[in-house]
């Protein structure tokens, strides 16, 4: 995504996971503070089109409101499902993550 783009692309130093050359492009991320974002993660089993119901736990302490949106679905052209990627919308994102003891948002 990062070729395809004009805008930045972050990766999963946003969650505090290791991002491979994100960590070394994009090391202080207290600039995205309050930013709103598309998170996309796949789903390996690719079971069905469902939603995923809940977001990521630790997605939920990183941003302040999570919604999730529909999941985005690629079939070949005998419509069996090749990829499936769960697809939310994070607001108010916080560089530093929320403690465990406090409350989490969700829509």
């Amino acid at each position: 995504m990062q070729f395809l783009l004009d805008e930045p692309v972050y990766a999963g130093n946003v969650i505090g996971a290791p991002a491979f050359q994100f960590d070394i492009i994009y090391p202080d991320l207290a600039m995205l503070n309050g930013k709103n974002a598309l998170y996309l993660d796949t789903d390996k089993r690719m079971r069905d089109a469902t939603h995923m119901g809940r977001p990521p736990r630790a997605l939920r302490k990183w941003f302040r409101e999570i919604k999730e949106l529909d999941p985005i679905i690629v079939y070949n052209h005998q419509g069996t499902i090749l990829r499936k990627y769960w697809v939310f919308e994070c607001r108010g994102y916080r560089s530093t993550p929320l403690l465990p003891l406090e409350p989490i948002k969700e829509e």
